[in-house]
C-alpha cells in the first residue's frame, strides 16, 4: 500500500485532516482501531425506542467561529440546540455553569480573607479564587473527586479554566455562544460524508500491524502518544466513563433536563443523560433511554477518554511530545496524541491548521 499520507484514527481530528488532504489531490488512507468511524462522537439509533444515543457521552457542538461553522455545515445541516445542564447536590438543582444570582448569597457570607497564593497552585486553589468555598464544596469538590478519582488539590490548575460564573440571561451550557447545535442526521452521517471517497480500514490496530503498510510521505497519528513510543517514559494516566443504559419502555420522560450532573458523594454515577431531549428524536417514540456514567481508570483495551490533569502526567506527556520532534514527517494531533482535553471546535481547528501546514510544505 503506497500512499501520500497515512492517517491513524478516524475520529474528528483524523477525518478532518484526511478530508483536507484528499481535497487537494493527496492520496490518503485512514486506519482505525475501532469497528466504526467517528471516534468519540460516534452515535447510533437505539432499538426499539428509536432514540439516538451518543455512544461515548453527549457531544454538544458549539463555536464562536463563522469559518468553523461554515466548515462543519459542508458535511451536515445543523439543528440549533442549546443544552440545559443542571447540577444536583443532593438537595436541589443548580444551573451549570453556575449563575451569579445563585451564588450571590454565598458571596455575601464569604470572608474577605483570600486563599493563600503559592508558586504552585492547584485546581482547588484556582476554583476558590472564583467561587465561594461553600459553593465549591457543594458543586465542584465531590463531582471532581468522582471524575478523577483523587482529591482536587492534586489536580493541575489549568483544569479550572472550565469553571465559569454565568451572569447572562442565557442559561444554556455555553451562554451566548454564537453557534450551538447538533448534526440533523447525527454525527455518524456527518462523519460518513466527511470521509466519502477516502479509503478507511476499520478494526486495524496501527501499532500492532504497521509492518503491513507500505511507504508514505507522511504519517498523521491521533492515538495515545505514550503507546506510539512503546511507553518508553512510562504510561500516561487516563480516566474514562462506564456507561449504563436504562430503557424505560413505558415512560414518556425520565428527567426534566437532557443532562444532570451529580456532585454529591452518595451518588456513585457522575452524570445522567436522557437522549430524548436532543433534537432528531421523535418525542412520541416508544419510551425513553437514560444513560448513567460511572468514572473509572481504564486498563489496556479500554477506551481512553480524558487525559489526566496532574503535574506528573503533563510533564511526562511533554517528554513524549519532545521526542516526537525527532520523527521525520510524523505529526501528532488530537486529544490522545497531544494529551490535552479538547472541545470539538478546538479539535477541528487544530486539525485544519495542521492540514494547511502539511499542504504548504508539500
Amino acid at each position: 500500500m503506497k500512499v501520500d499520507y497515512l492517517i491513524v484514527g478516524a475520529g474528528l481530528t483524523g477525518s478532518v485532516i484526511a478530508r483536507m488532504l484528499s481535497d487537494q489531490g493527496r492520496e490518503v488512507v485512514v486506519v482505525e482501531k475501532r469497528d466504526h468511524i467517528g471516534g468519540n462522537v460516534f452515535d447510533y439509533t437505539h432499538s426499539p425506542s428509536g432514540v439516538r444515543i451518543h455512544k461515548y457521552g453527549p457531544h454538544y457542538f458549539r463555536t464562536q467561529s463563522d469559518d468553523l461553522w461554515r466548515f462543519v455545515n459542508k458535511y451536515s445541516e445543523f439543528v440549533e440546540y442549546k443544552p440545559i445542564v443542571k447540577i444536583w447536590d443532593g438537595q436541589r438543582f443548580w444551573h451549570w455553569p453556575v449563575h451569579i444570582e445563585e451564588i450571590a448569597p454565598f458571596l455575601l457570607q464569604q470572608s474577605a480573607a483570600k486563599t493563600q497564593t503559592t508558586m504552585e497552585i492547584s485546581f482547588e486553589d484556582s476554583c476558590l479564587s472564583i467561587l465561594p468555598k461553600n459553593v465549591y464544596n457543594k458543586l465542584i469538590k465531590g463531582y471532581t473527586t468522582k471524575q478523577w478519582g483523587i482529591i482536587p488539590n492534586r489536580l493541575h490548575s489549568t483544569l479550572a479554566s472550565r469553571i465559569q460564573i454565568n451572569s447572562s440571561r442565557d442559561y444554556s451550557l455555553t451562554p451566548n455562544c454564537k453557534y450551538q447545535g447538533l448534526p440533523k442526521e447525527g454525527y455518524g452521517s456527518m462523519m460518513n460524508k466527511m470521509l466519502a471517497g477516502i479509503e478507511v480500514i476499520t478494526c486495524f490496530d496501527y501499532l500492532q500491524r504497521k509492518d503491513e503498510l507500505g511507504p508514505r510521505k507522511g504519517l498523521v497519528y491521533t492515538g495515545p502518544i505514550d503507546a506510539y513510543f512503546n511507553f518508553s517514559f512510562g504510561k500516561l494516566r487516563y480516566r474514562s466513563q462506564r456507561r449504563v443504559h436504562h430503557y424505560h419502555k413505558n415512560m414518556i420522560w425520565a428527567q426534566p433536563y437532557v443532562q444532570i450532573n451529580y456532585s454529591n458523594y452518595r451518588t456513585k454515577y457522575i452524570r445522567a443523560i436522557e437522549w430524548k431531549h436532543l433534537p432528531g428524536t421523535n418525542h412520541n417514540c416508544k419510551g425513553t433511554v437514560q444513560t448513567f456514567e460511572y468514572p473509572f481508570s481504564p486498563d489496556n483495551g479500554d477506551i481512553l477518554e480524558y487525559p489526566f490533569p496532574d503535574d506528573q502526567n503533563i510533564a511526562r506527556s511533554m517528554q513524549y511530545l519532545k521526542l516526537l520532534q525527532s520523527e521525520k514527517n510524523v505529526y501528532a494531533r488530537g486529544r490522545l496524541a497531544e494529551y490535552k482535553y479538547l472541545d470539538m471546535d478546538a479539535a477541528i481547528d487544530n486539525a485544519r491548521l495542521l492540514a494547511s501546514r502539511i499542504l504548504r510544505n508539500k
